[in-house]
């Protein structure tokens, strides 16, 4: 019963020192990684629209440039 009661007192310290010094420290490595992500996307969503934007700028042009054609076809004498 003693060795039982020691080695639960051993566990128990044990456990404490990792709540002082380790869980701490993953807790601030879960943060960091956290906080990375984070970043990652707001990066990739600044970066989609972006491109959204430029997408939608060659749309615009392709539809000038598709009624221009429209247009010139519109013109061209019927073939013989």
């Amino acid at each position: 019963m003693a060795a039982d009661y020691a080695a639960l007192e051993a566990r128990v310290a044990e456990l404490e020192q990792q709540m002082r010094y380790l869980l701490p420290a993953k807790v601030d490595a879960v943060s960091y990684a956290v906080s990375l992500v984070h970043e990652d996307t707001r990066y990739l969503r600044e970066q989609s629209d972006i491109h959204g934007a430029a997408l939608q700028r060659l749309e615009t042009r392709l539809d000038r440039h598709s009624d221009l054609l429209q247009e010139i076809l519109r013109r061209l004498p019927p073939a013989p």
